[in-house]
């Protein structure tokens, strides 16, 4: 929390250094919010770009993804305030475009406001959603030009117009890189076994011999079928080497409930991008660990236990929150490389004995002197950092949290019903449309 509110003071503090000397103190409070406003977008739009140095700085993809929600927080804070605040009057950079660029920055506001509602409240689902994210590269270059060529309070060959122009400069290089990496390389690959239990579906695909990746490690996924077309990250749930890559999904949005009606033998996958830093340590030389999962956040688990070979090496205890009757055969598996594997542990926890912090607390003191990695549900990350943090302070604990829409959802009953009244305004205007044809 600390550090949160530095960086923010410092950044705040930045743009007020770089506009004192520049604007007068009557449109200062204006140009801050605009400048603040202008600078998460940009960064926002090159984090978007997934540079792996930019993402490596921020503490990892899942960590950059966070950054990234914050700056568009940032970004429609500074427009709401900076909106009213505004004036006419003033001269432009270039004083012919001014009134334009005036009018452009209301409509990027409006478009700025409408993009961020539906980021915020699941009012449409995530497949359109994504593609509607994808407009704020566009609003983000109206953005651009309302910065640099609306009425300011400031000449051109200030120090606080040409901040603006670098920093407009790295948004656009950034959106121009995000643009590149939607048609980057691909990696095609083959549905070779299928296994469709009750929600869940288990894939092991065919890939090149010179496809590798990390345990622990991630990928975006797209299947060659009209509505699984959409990239979705899943990890890998085997180690490479092998020819093949295994992934285990649970049916639980509108993408991966599809997939688990429609995948078949023989479609063809499209694979990109595959990074994620949550590795766990697997070689002879680790420090001895405590892995905590549940459901199929075992898959990152799996991959490593599968890239391990039997060692004398420091011990790796599982704590698996699990269905002893949906997750049957994944226990037979966890269990199989127990028995190869003795070095390593499991330990399972089914609804007749949960995991919490009681339990942890009576467990073998050895585990209070391991480092710590989760992939879970958020209430078992949250219970289990903070008891490692009370108990372990000098141990490390690993995790990821991807949530990339982080949205709001509605009661159950309200969203029904704009369901049904969305439907039924879809109905109306096709009738509207036939009878008109008919004319």
């Amino acid at each position: 929390m600390l550090k949160r509110s530095l960086f923010v003071v410092g950044f705040i503090g930045l743009h007020l250094g770089v506009l004192y000397h520049s604007v007068p103190a009557e449109n200062l409070l204006a140009a801050l919010t605009g400048s603040i406003a202008l600078s998460c977008m940009a960064l926002s739009v090159c984090l978007a770009a997934r540079w792996r140095w930019l993402d490596a700085l921020c503490g990892g993809p899942d960590r950059s993804y966070r950054v990234h929600r914050w700056l568009g927080y940032g970004a429609l804070t500074g427009t709401v305030l900076h909106w009213p605040l505004a004036e006419d009057g003033l001269e432009g950079a270039v004083p012919i475009l001014a009134d334009v660029a005036g009018e452009s920055g209301e409509f990027a506001a409006i478009s700025l406001l409408t993009l961020a509602a539906v980021s915020a409240l699941k009012l449409v689902p995530y497949h359109w959603w994504k593609k509607s994210h994808f407009l704020m590269g566009p609003v983000y270059l109206i953005t651009v030009f309302h910065s640099l060529f609306s009425a300011l309070p400031f000449s051109a060959d200030s120090h606080a117009w040409l901040a603006m122009l670098g920093v407009s400069l790295l948004g656009t290089v950034g959106w121009l890189a995000t643009l590149l990496r939607r048609s980057g390389s691909k990696v095609e690959a083959t549905v070779v076994a299928l296994n469709k239990t009750s929600g869940r579906t288990d894939v092991t695909l065919q890939v090149p011999a010179d496809f590798g990746w990390k345990p622990g490690q991630f990928v975006n996924l797209a299947v060659k079928r009209p509505g699984l077309d959409e990239y979705h990250p899943f990890s890998f749930a085997s180690a490479k080497g092998k020819g093949t890559a295994r992934f285990i999904i649970n049916a639980a949005g509108d993408f991966t409930r599809q997939l688990h009606k429609d995948l078949s033998l023989g479609d063809k996958v499209l694979l990109k991008e595959v990074a994620g830093r949550f590795q766990p340590k697997t070689g002879a030389d680790r420090q001895a660990q405590v892995w905590a999962a549940a459901g199929v956040g075992i898959t990152p688990f799996l991959a490593s236990l599968d890239a391990m070979s039997a060692d004398s090496g420091a011990n790796i205890d599982l704590l698996y929150c699990c269905d002893a009757r949906s997750d049957a055969s994944l226990l037979h598996e966890l269990r199989a490389h127990e028995e190869r594997l003795p070095q390593f542990t499991l330990h399972v926890f089914t609804s007749g004995q949960r995991l919490n912090a009681a339990s942890l607390n009576s467990m073998p003191e050895c585990w209070w002197k391991a480092d710590l990695y989760i992939c879970g549900p958020a209430s078992l990350k949250k219970m289990l950092i903070s008891l490692w943090r009370k108990r372990a302070p000098e141990y490390r604990v690993y995790h990821e949290d991807f949530d990339f829409r982080s949205a709001i959802n509605l009661p159950s009953v309200p969203h029904r019903l704009m369901s049904v009244c969305m439907h039924r305004i879809s109905r109306y205007i096709k009738g509207q449309i036939n009878a008109y044809s008919r004319t």
